[in-house]
């Protein structure tokens, strides 16, 4: 949070519906890039909304960006929307019509052709989210509150962090079986709800215990592509993870997130920490920035002096994606 409690932008899982808030979406050609959200702000904190928003978008140079207005009240939105969309069009950038969206319809602002309600807002099941649902191994989640509860530890979490505690240091280092533990939580052929606790505590205890390795370091290396050089970390580690742990290229991105979310809320918090900044750094690296706030939250609650996910939060609040 910035000045006055005003929230700072957090990137938009596209699985995610907001409501009150104020959207900007990079395009780059047909390609989406990065998406921020903002709470709808007061009138006297616009200018605050623009300073958080507009730079970031800025370095991501679209080719055009979709400004759009989530509303409750009718008319709130309205001012946020205009001022952004100004701002990044005297900036040069392509700003096609913003859009306004009720809970009941959707239309262009300043529009005379819309309809006066709006046009009605696709269903659940209508053929477009349906098709992007199956591309993309994702569905909208009604609300930001029901993606925070995904991250929650579940029925399941004490039997894990029990098994957590019957791993010895020696078991935690062995990066071989840490590996294979890895490969077992991001293949999709087995739910996580059905993989053996001692899969899923090892997998974790790894990335706590195992610092002369810096199993984690190499973990995000060859999950996150062009983040960090393998060549500066641990060698037999990072041998070990690409033997072992490789991820279906067919699997959607969405896939293999979802699964690591379900990782995180399989541990109690004495063990979710490193796992939980996995999940950020995934999900940052992706674009998907309300997963990782949510996620970067959780862990920071639980140990705020976890430099990793202290950094990482930084640059989510910056809007500074993953690159090398």
């Amino acid at each position: 949070n910035g000045p006055q409690s005003y929230q700072r932008p957090r990137s938009l899982v596209r699985s995610t519906s907001p409501t009150d808030s104020v959207l900007g979406i990079a395009l780059h050609d047909r390609r989406l890039g990065m998406v921020e959200r903002i709470d709808t702000p007061p009138i006297d904190q616009i200018d605050a909304l623009l300073a958080a928003t507009v730079p970031p978008m800025l370095r991501e140079r679209p080719t055009a960006v979709l400004v759009i207005g989530y509303e409750t009240v009718t008319g709130q939105a309205v001012e946020a929307v205009e001022a952004l969309a100004s701002a990044l069009a005297a900036a040069g950038v392509d700003v096609p019509a913003p859009v306004l969206v009720t809970p009941t319809g959707w239309r262009h602002l300043d529009c005379t052709c819309c309809p006066t309600g709006g046009h009605p807002l696709p269903a659940a099941e209508h053929p477009v989210g349906l098709e992007l649902s199956a591309a993309t191994g994702s569905a909208p989640a009604p609300c930001r509150d029901d993606l925070a509860q995904r991250l929650t530890p579940t029925r399941h979490a004490e039997t894990v962090g029990a098994e957590c505690e019957r791993i010895t240091p020696e078991q935690a280092e062995d990066v071989t079986a840490a590996a294979l533990a890895w490969s077992r939580v991001l293949t999709a052929s087995t739910p996580i709800t059905d993989l053996p606790a001692h899969v899923l505590a090892l997998a974790a205890v790894a990335l706590t215990r195992n610092t002369v390795t810096e199993f984690r370091d190499a973990l995000l290396s060859h999950l996150c592509t062009d983040t960090m050089p393998s060549d500066l970390l641990d060698q037999h580690t990072v041998q070990a993870i690409r033997e072992s742990v490789s991820i279906d290229p067919d699997q959607p991105p969405a896939v293999t997130l979802d699964r690591l979310i379900q990782t995180a809320a399989s541990l109690p918090d004495a063990h979710a920490v490193p796992v939980l900044t996995v999940v950020a750094n995934y999900a940052w690296w992706r674009g998907d920035g309300t997963i990782a706030r949510l996620a970067l939250d959780r862990a920071l609650a639980i140990d705020p002096g976890y430099r990793l996910a202290a950094l990482l939060a930084r640059a989510v609040d910056l809007g500074i994606r993953l690159t090398r």
